[in-house]
């Protein structure tokens, strides 16, 4: 095969891939677009209409905003941007050396915003969804929603997740896509840009979802802290670093399991669900 030849395979084969991941953007767009559809009519509008009803209540309107944000405003954003991509990757005229996919998400873009809101407020809506999963009345509505087969088995939980989980998606399909790009393809440049926005929120949603982690921790070690030494050790000044294990040695040959965690200004030590000790750190660890 002569070195043309070899560039030409080459090439086709680049294209072969950019329209295969084309028609995957569109294909998880569209299965995502249903979760968001499913979430909506399974749960928002009975609880909506359950909610209006003083008989029958089980959430407020304020739990219910509180708990689905601005669930539908992203389920008309992603219908819309589901129903672009069908037209491009679907259209008999599609081409994968000319067609251009990326002023789908130019356009979806500045709405990326809203993703934000949403992932800002999901630490909200999980402790809530705890407190109210403690209701009979709620968890026998939720559970009786998962049944439903349209449901496919998925808990109001695994919803809540999914918009969390989408945006780092795109960046990981525009990523591959452009790999499998010409840089003098008609969509190259544009796809850049598109990458270059889209990974700005992509990178917001990993940090704030690290943060209601490390909160969720400082949290949970706190519980355990107060009914031991009876003393708080969240303020708003301290921040959960890092939990892991060390063995202690008590005789040779014989190690017990202690879990360590590491704040900004403090050092705990637990054995198993006990505290054990804390160290108080001379300077901050930041």
């Amino acid at each position: 095969m002569s070195p043309e030849e070899k560039a030409l395979a080459k090439k086709e084969k680049r294209l072969r891939t950019r329209a295969k991941v084309c028609k995957e953007i569109y294909l998880t767009e569209a299965s995502y677009v249903e979760s968001l559809k499913a979430l909506v009519e399974l749960y928002i509008m009975p609880l909506s209409a359950i909610a209006s009803d003083d008989a029958r209540r089980i959430v407020s309107r304020s739990e219910i905003s509180q708990l689905f944000s601005n669930w539908q405003l992203l389920y008309q954003l992603n219908s819309s941007l589901c129903s672009d991509l069908k037209e491009i990757t679907c259209d008999e005229t599609y081409d994968a050396e000319t067609t251009k996919i990326s002023p789908c998400f130019l356009t979806f873009a500045p709405y990326l915003k809203m993703y934000s809101q949403y992932v800002s407020n999901h630490e909200v809506a999980s402790v809530l969804l705890v407190s109210l999963l403690k209701k009979a009345d709620f968890r026998a509505f939720v559970d009786g929603q998962r049944s439903v087969p349209e449901n496919k088995g998925r808990g109001l939980g695994d919803y809540l997740i999914v918009p969390i989980q989408r945006i780092p998606r795109y960046k990981l399909l525009i990523e591959e896509l452009i790999k499998n790009t010409e840089e003098e393809h008609p969509d190259y440049d544009s796809l850049k840009e598109a990458l270059s926005k889209i990974a700005a929120v992509a990178a917001f949603v990993n940090t704030e979802m690290h943060l209601q982690e490390a909160r969720r921790k400082l949290i949970e070690i706190n519980d355990l802290f107060t009914r031991v030494h009876h003393e708080q050790i969240v303020s708003a000044s301290r921040k959960f670093i890092h939990r892991g294990m060390i063995s202690l040695s008590l005789l040779p040959l014989l190690f017990m399991p202690v879990y360590v965690s590491l704040f900004s200004c403090i050092l705990s030590f637990f054995l198993k669900s006990y505290v054990m000790f804390h160290i108080s750190l001379v300077r901050d660890v930041r």
